[in-house]
């Protein structure tokens, strides 16, 4: 029987999506709209399935490397309009799935250069400058990327230089896959056990305890959970303290994620309001183009406070009501913070906020 197949769309300036075949390892892993590390040439890239054909007409197709998504990254909804969005723009659909991915997601491997044999090369036997150059550098690393070691050496010739010390059995060249740059921040937890709460219960067995301990298990008694680092700084122990109680059964240990987030502000109230009639009427017309699921544009005149973003509250608070989203785009970044107040007070954690001016982990939070 042969293997399933996968069409994957890659960031490649080309206008085509390619095939590759499911080893049986990752059969139960693929979806459309989950990432995958995939064979390009000589090299791996990160791409997104499009498609899981039922057979081609390709020959010779080469396997996937790995699945990167326990579920997919993109919904049936968000491939659809990158599929548009690709179709309208005249742009290759791997490049706009990009485009819609957060800054460091994307995983491309590495030509990575070692020595084949560090105890046994001897550089001064080696007849050319340039080859010498390149296994002086590597002497005293154990591998480096060949874009690195080219800047280096500063050798103009410098893939020549390579191949003939790769020939010669001196180095190897390896293609590598480094982790994602932006991953889920994580933080350990600690939580008291069941033994745990019987020794803290017990005074007998209280007596055996360190006043460490008995600080560590007081903490966890009141509160049940709470991160290990606000855990040492409230019992005023060392990490060490905390290690010996797992080891005893008196603590468990376990990991949670921490989503990183641009404004984590106290969330507001929002105080009572009665729309005006130019704000009735306004919100009257838009909510018939959202009633109507028609693409509708409105255009709000008003000067500064005169009630333009009221409107669009109560405009999103129709859309969300019909089991929709809507985008808020705002004009300049400083006007972000106060922007996100008034939306969070009406829309609580509902809100969240994408721009340049986030870190790569906060971004990848957000569009997660």
């Amino acid at each position: 029987m042969s293997s399933p197949l996968a069409e994957v769309a890659l960031p490649v300036p080309l206008d085509q999506t390619f095939t590759y075949t499911v080893p049986s390892e990752l059969q139960t892993a693929v979806q459309l709209g989950v990432r995958v590390i995939v064979p390009f040439g000589k090299k791996f890239l990160t791409g997104v399935i499009v498609a899981l054909p039922t057979d081609t007409k390709l020959r010779s197709l080469k396997p996937i490397k790995d699945i990167l998504d326990p579920k997919p990254s993109f919904s049936d909804d968000m491939l659809k309009l990158c599929h548009w969005m690709s179709e309208y723009y005249f742009a290759p659909l791997g490049e706009v799935l990009k485009a819609a991915s957060p800054h460091g997601l994307a995983v491309e491997s590495k030509k990575m250069v070692r020595l084949k044999d560090p105890l046994t090369v001897v550089i001064e036997k080696v007849s050319s400058k340039q080859q010498r150059l390149v296994l002086d550098a590597l002497r005293n690393r154990p591998s480096i990327v060949a874009s690195q070691l080219q800047k280096l050496t500063r050798i103009k010739s410098f893939h020549a230089t390579l191949n003939e010390l790769k020939d010669s059995g001196l180095i190897r060249i390896e293609e590598e896959i480094p982790q994602a740059k932006v991953r889920p921040k994580k933080e350990k937890m600690a939580r008291i056990s069941e033994s745990g709460r019987k020794e803290f219960k017990e005074p007998d067995n209280q007596r055996k305890l360190t006043r460490g301990q008995l600080s560590i298990l007081g903490i966890l008694d009141v509160q049940q959970e709470i991160a290990v680092n606000e855990l040492l700084k409230s019992a005023k122990v060392s990490l060490q303290s905390v290690k010996g109680m797992v080891k005893k059964d008196l603590v468990e240990i376990s990991e949670r994620e921490v989503v990183r987030e641009a404004f984590d502000e106290v969330i507001e109230v929002p105080l009572p309001l009665t729309l005006n009639g130019y704000q009735e009427r306004s919100l009257t017309e838009i909510r018939k183009g959202i009633d109507a699921n028609e693409f509708k544009t409105f255009l709000l005149l008003g000067v500064t406070g005169s009630g333009k973003t009221q409107v669009y509250i109560e405009s999103i608070r129709s859309t969300l009501a019909k089991g929709k989203t809507a985008i808020v785009l705002v004009p300049e970044i400083s006007l972000t913070p106060q922007t996100v107040r008034r939306f969070r007070a009406h829309f609580g954690k509902d809100v969240t906020v994408m721009h340049s001016q986030m870190s790569p982990g906060e971004r990848y939070d957000a569009w997660r």
